[in-house]
């Protein structure tokens, strides 16, 4: 059995993503709260955990759909926007791949 592990720099890249998500979250829902009153500060943690599951969930769909419908530039772009916001390593290397798809795809040999 092999033991495959990621480089440090790898790791990192994803938590700080992550750090760096959760803290905009974070951080929108107590302006909301702050400037607006304890409601909207319901409402920002709302908007928060609709945009995770949207990142998580809904993008990743959506950029599929595209791509099944033969619009690879729309679909190249959102595969893009999931390979710059994901806090995993796998669906990096799966949106990478996914773009790599829509060139192939496009015509875009090299």
């Amino acid at each position: 059995m092999h033991d495959i592990r990621y480089a440090v720099r790898v790791a990192v890249r994803h938590i700080g993503r992550l750090v760096v998500w959760g803290l905009g979250c974070g951080t929108a829902a107590l302006l909301l709260g702050a400037v607006l009153g304890r409601p909207w500060m319901l409402f920002g943690v709302g908007l928060a955990i609709a945009g995770t599951l949207w990142l998580v969930l809904g993008l990743p769909r959506v950029a599929h759909s595209a791509f099944e419908r033969a619009r690879y530039a729309s679909a190249a772009r959102r595969y893009r926007l999931i390979a710059a916001t994901t806090w995993s390593p796998a669906r990096e290397r799966a949106a990478v791949l996914s773009r790599a798809g829509c060139d192939l795809a496009a015509g875009r040999l090299a």
